[in-house]
């Protein structure tokens, strides 16, 4: 078998596992090729009735990533679930002479883990690692503030210190995981409101352990004196 012939039987292997579940999701829902044409092309993508039937017959051997999208906004699944079926199939091709456990394959493909050592370090990962980070923190801090209010403000609760104690960890370790996106040079994340001071350039002189000894609630915890002034000033 020459590499053109290789390649095009591992691409005829991907459609046939979209196309398995399309006819899958589209039966789930009662949906005619027709309907779920329209409900593809309503999402923004061009198709027609002899599109579906080209692809659930295996006459059609291309999907474009557009295409991929607008089945996970039509069906309402994640688009990786097209490419990486981790929930029928045991392992997967990625290119001729490459073929791995699927769930593994997943996990490379969204960057949480690599497939060998050979693959890049750290940096090469920073971009999904670091928004992983951010988003895990923001969430932390907000359970902890809401877990904060199940507590009577006026008794003195050691489980509620902890609740506080939590909030201003995830505070500290959400400015730390910017200040390293901002070194790389990343797009930065929008923050929720009530975070959006975070970044206040009056937290680059506070030590660490004294922005985690802040109380939570609002990032908005120092007063503007003389001292912060000369400071910010000086830089």
């Amino acid at each position: 078998m020459t590499d053109e012939e290789m390649s095009a039987a591992v691409q005829a292997q991907h459609i046939r596992l979209v196309a398995r579940r399309i006819q899958a999701l589209r039966a789930a829902r009662g949906w005619s090729a027709e309907r779920l044409a329209q409900e593809i092309s309503a999402a923004g993508v061009s198709w027609n009735r002899q599109v579906v039937a080209k692809l659930e017959n295996g006459r059609r051997q291309v999907l474009s990533f557009m295409e991929i999208n607008a089945l996970g906004l039509v069906f309402g699944v994640p688009p990786i679930l097209f490419l990486f079926p981790v929930d029928t199939e045991d392992a997967i091709t990625l290119v001729p002479g490459r073929t791995v456990d699927t769930w593994t394959a997943a996990k490379w493909f969204m960057g949480r883990s690599r497939l060998d050592e050979s693959e890049g370090g750290e940096a090469a990962f920073a971009p999904l690692t670091l928004r992983s980070k951010h988003d895990a923190l923001v969430e932390a801090y907000e359970d902890a503030l809401i877990a904060q209010d199940l507590f009577d403000p006026d008794v003195d609760d050691q489980d509620r210190t902890k609740v506080q104690r939590r909030a201003r960890l995830a505070l500290r370790d959400l400015r730390m995981v910017r200040a390293e996106i901002r070194r790389h040079g990343f797009v930065m994340p929008a923050l929720p409101e009530g975070l959006d001071s975070v970044d206040d350039r009056r937290y680059e002189f506070m030590p660490l352990d004294e922005l985690a000894a802040q109380p939570p609630g609002s990032v908005r915890l120092v007063e503007v004196g003389p001292e912060w002034e000369d400071r910010d000033g000086a830089r």
